[in-house]
């Protein structure tokens, strides 16, 4: 057995979810910890006082996204492998994960040894991804890693005072990133936005 001593950290707030995850972090036998952390601001202060080097995310489950927490960890300095699960069977957040740096994406509805597999293969280095990806968006223009948060939280319906709040960033800031996302995806309003997303799942 490897000496090296792993640490996992799993970010749900849903106590039920967190034993189901737990269970199957356990079963690869490759973690020697697991902590648990309800929010973004317990992820990011377990992260810096712990040499936590897995952590398992969701996309949409927090008081922040999911995507932001990635873009920040990896902003941070966070080198450790990131790992989503979602429910979300879409290219969209298969991009966006890989994009802001994260290690794979695949779905709570995959076979336990699928999920297994994907763990053990992200910790020996390797990427993997429900979907190929594909770092140019559909109108061959790349968003940058904070127009992607930006995005995905216009994509859930929040306004401009919610992003502000969740990014801590001004409104007029949200806005810009706006103009410009609306621009390279050759729409015009959040609704067009939102209905070529849907006709792109």
């Amino acid at each position: 057995m490897s000496n090296v001593i792993n640490r996992a950290l799993i970010v749900n707030p849903y106590p039920l979810e967190q034993h189901a995850l737990e269970d199957i972090v356990k079963s690869t036998n490759l973690f020697q910890h697991i902590h648990f952390a309800t929010s973004a601001a317990e992820a990011y202060r377990l992260v810096n006082q712990l040499p936590v080097n897995f952590i398992l995310l969701e996309v949409e489950a927090y008081d922040a996204s999911g995507l932001d927490i990635l873009r920040r960890l990896r902003t941070k300095g966070f080198t450790g492998k990131i790992l989503f699960i979602g429910t979300g069977d879409k290219a969209m957040y298969s991009n966006s994960t890989h994009k802001l740096g994260a290690n794979g994406y695949l779905l709570k509805s995959e076979e336990l040894p699928v999920i297994q597999e994907a763990i053990a293969s992200v910790m020996r280095g390797y990427n993997v991804f429900k979907h190929e990806s594909r770092n140019k968006e559909r109108y061959g223009t790349e968003l940058s890693k904070r127009e992607t948060v930006v995005y995905h939280y216009l994509l859930a319906g929040m306004t401009n005072k919610k992003i502000s709040e969740l990014l801590s960033i001004s409104s007029k800031t949200v806005s810009t990133y706006k103009t410009r996302i609306l621009t390279k995806f050759g729409v015009k309003s959040v609704f067009d936005l939102i209905n070529q997303a849907k006709i792109a799942a």
